[in-house]
């Protein structure tokens, strides 16, 4: 009888830890493995029209066909998308097919890989719920340059923010330009959002602020189905960096967040060609950019703006620095992007005129942008003095908010008089493409042989790109 009843109890031992042992497999293989979520974790390469590489992002895979994660800033200037992932150390290299979705407001974007073989793709799950604070989380992604591809980081969430249209996670994992587009993912191995940048200011970089955007917000992207961002219809410029003399440690350039270079040549003697070898060069699609220089010995960044234009080259000297040098003067946190009115080529404008003793007409006018800075427009007025007249108008800046111009002009109204002479004025922005003119014009009536004066006031909205 005793026998019996050792033998139900450990029967029953062994039943329990049968249990117990199966709970904690269960717990255990749900634990993070850091390198089966980096096999799933790719780089995110972009080319210009030529076909060059001019810089790289991070991202990760989320569906086993392919289907690819990153932030929209990482495509927004490029021509031509490629995937590289590393599954057990093995590099493979995929052309991307598609931008399936995106939006430039929440930052990010969805990529299909041109699967011709049917490969099936390591993938990383989304998580469903918003983090707490406090959660632990890994970074993985591709800083500074492709040698420290699905680099891991390790941190916590340390606050949740909403900027508009997105929802922020903040964390003190490590990230740095070129992480852009990779993984924020939790101690499941689930992705929790998509690291896409850091405070840049002094404070901000000792602190380790550094931000992902929600994953949650890939179900709200609206399709694109289309092969790039970039208007295959521009054509490019070039913009190329150069350094004067040797520094203590390394340079590197970064352009719109992604990193494109450092300097290994240096001109003391003379300024280099666009485009010469020793510079760091690329093809761009017209428009204005924001450009990080980070200054490794001093390990801060300097910002600045460039405008390129169709076919045009521009030359930025980058200076070397030291460390007694002003900081306060030479490191700035981003400035906004400034106007860029060279891709309008027409400008449609309404207002009020009045001439001499002060007689009010309404004046319409179109302008046409013949060449950088200069323009011809044709004005109509109506109501007390109804007439034609002629502007040749030279402008003094293409990317300040404030844009002060001279004209020479001319002025026929219909049975009264002509007049020519010359407008001082400036054209305000009030957006890209909507702008206040005010201008002042003084001469001589043909007529009469009288001095006048005219004062316009004009809304104007620049087209045709």
């Amino acid at each position: 009888m005793g026998f019996i009843c050792n033998l139900i109890i450990n029967s029953r031992k062994l039943f329990l830890f049968f249990i117990l042992s199966l709970c904690s497999y269960e717990l255990i293989a749900q634990d993070l493995n850091i390198d089966i979520s980096s096999n799933a974790c790719v780089v995110v390469q972009i080319f210009d029209y030529d076909n060059n590489q001019i810089g790289h992002g991070s991202g990760f895979i989320i569906d086993p066909k392919g289907v690819v994660v990153t932030n929209y800033h990482v495509i927004d200037n490029a021509f031509l998308i490629r995937v590289v992932t590393q599954i057990n150390n093995v590099k493979t290299t995929y052309e991307v097919k598609t931008i399936q979705k995106g939006s430039k407001d929440k930052d990010l974007a969805v990529l299909i890989i041109d699967n011709k073989y049917n490969k099936v793709f390591p993938f990383l799950k989304m998580a469903k719920k918003i983090p707490s604070k406090g959660t632990e989380c890994w970074a993985i992604g591709t800083p500074v340059r492709e040698d420290y591809m699905n680099t891991v980081s390790k941190g916590l969430v340390s606050n949740i923010n909403i900027d508009g249209a997105k929802t922020l996670l903040q964390t003190n994992a490590e990230m740095s330009h070129g992480s852009s587009g990779g993984a924020l993912i939790n101690k499941l191995g689930e992705v929790i959002g998509v690291t896409s940048s850091g405070d840049p200011t002094e404070d901000g970089l000792r602190a380790n602020i550094n931000f992902a955007i929600w994953i949650g917000h890939i179900n709200e992207l609206p399709f694109i189905n289309q092969q790039s961002i970039a208007k295959r219809s521009e054509i490019p410029g070039t913009l190329s960096f150069f350094t004067k003399g040797s520094s203590k440690g390394a340079v590197y350039i970064y352009l719109n967040r992604v990193y494109i270079g450092f300097f290994s040549k240096y001109f003391s003697s003379y300024v280099p060609n666009c485009g010469q070898e020793g510079t760091i060069t690329r093809k761009l699609s017209p428009g204005t950019y924001q450009y990080q220089v980070f200054y490794a010995y001093l390990n801060k960044t300097y910002y600045g703006n460039i405008t390129i234009l169709p076919n045009d080259c521009r030359l930025v000297d980058i200076p070397v620095l030291n460390e007694t040098q002003d900081k306060n003067n030479v490191y700035q946190d981003p400035t906004p992007l400034k106007y860029d009115r060279e891709q309008y080529k027409w400008k449609a404008g309404s207002g009020l005129s009045l001439y001499d003793a002060g007689h009010p007409s309404i004046q319409l006018s179109i302008e046409r942008f013949v060449k950088d800075k200069f323009s011809i427009r044709a004005n109509f007025r109506i109501e007390l003095f109804t007439g034609v007249g002629l502007d040749f108008r030279k402008y003094f800046s293409n990317d300040e908010p404030v844009n002060w111009y001279v004209a020479g002009s001319f002025l026929h109204m219909f049975d009264y008089f002509s007049w020519a002479g010359l407008k001082f004025g400036t054209d305000i922005d009030l957006s890209n493409r909507i702008s206040l003119n005010g201008e002042l014009g003084l001469g001589r009536t043909f007529d009469y042989g009288l001095t006048d004066y005219e004062l316009n006031i004009m809304l104007n909205y620049r087209f045709g790109k």
